[in-house]
């Protein structure tokens, strides 16, 4: 049975290739998929790697947790520890987050500049 980790803090540079070669060194990888941005391509800092075994899965959380990674801390979880098993699921609840943050960003800027431009004038 296939274990699905989460793999976050990743660098800008890492691809699905050195990601699986990275965690090949520590078992079998079923399946990598980074998570990127749809508009830009580029990559949002987490991925999902997919283990052959649980064993296999669990020895790579243990090694490879912590360890730095061109530079930062790698994050290894499985990933149902966070309550999702689908990529897809939690890159929408990113992606809604992030524009939502915008939208209150942005309405909040022309609010202030509302309020600054009457200030200034007579």
């Amino acid at each position: 049975m296939s274990k699905r980790l989460y793999v976050g803090n990743l660098p800008a540079s890492a691809t699905e290739s050195t990601l699986s070669s990275k965690f090949s060194e520590h078992g079998k990888v079923s399946g990598v998929r980074l998570i990127t941005d749809h508009g830009t391509g580029r990559s949002l800092g987490y991925a999902f790697v997919e283990m052959a075994t649980a064993a296999e899965a669990k020895r790579v959380i243990e090694e490879l947790h912590g360890e730095r990674y061109d530079g930062r801390e790698l994050n290894v979880r499985t990933a149902d520890a966070f309550g999702v098993d689908d990529a897809d699921a939690m890159f929408r609840a990113r992606a809604y987050a992030a524009r939502s943050f915008t939208y209150r960003f942005a309405r909040a800027c022309r609010h202030g500049a509302y309020i600054l431009l009457r200030r200034t004038l007579p």
